[in-house]
């Protein structure tokens, strides 16, 4: 593994240039101008090659491009985010927002959450499904 720590990085969306303050096999810690984030590592920075699809989006994807791995964990409960709105629209005022001006679900492959409504909706999937809570990678976000 490439040691990342001091080196500088950028962020294609609003965060700029970073630097990484941690890393090991899974994450990188890139600490930015005004917040602190932790990103997939190594696979989000890992060319991948387009998969083997010919109809649909995926004609468009361009020969390489980046894959992030991700666990997937269906809930026993689901939240339904709805009851939620205010809460979202609190924290979703940015142009590239999982959630829209009326705090509706944006459709998209990869959105950044502000941390304090991951940690909110982590809270509220965990009263209803109390597993959730023994997922290793969910405790940064609930860190205050």
């Amino acid at each position: 593994m490439v040691n990342l720590i001091n080196k500088k990085v950028k962020h294609t969306g609003a965060l700029g240039i970073g630097i990484v303050t941690e890393q090991d096999d899974k994450y990188i810690t890139v600490q930015f101008t005004n917040k602190v984030i932790k990103f997939a590592y190594p696979a989000a920075f890992e060319e991948s090659a387009r998969p083997d699809h010919t109809t649909g989006d995926w004609t468009n994807w361009e020969k390489a491009g980046r894959r992030v791995d991700c666990d997937y964990h269906v809930l026993k409960k689901p939240l339904k985010h709805g009851a939620y709105k205010d809460t979202i629209l609190e924290y979703c005022n940015v142009k590239y927002s999982p959630f829209d001006k009326c705090g509706n679900g944006n459709m998209g492959y990869l959105f950044e959450l502000n941390k304090n409504l991951a940690a909110f909706f982590i809270q509220k999937i965990a009263e209803k499904n109390p597993e959730v809570m023994d997922i290793e990678y969910l405790q940064f976000i609930l860190e205050k």
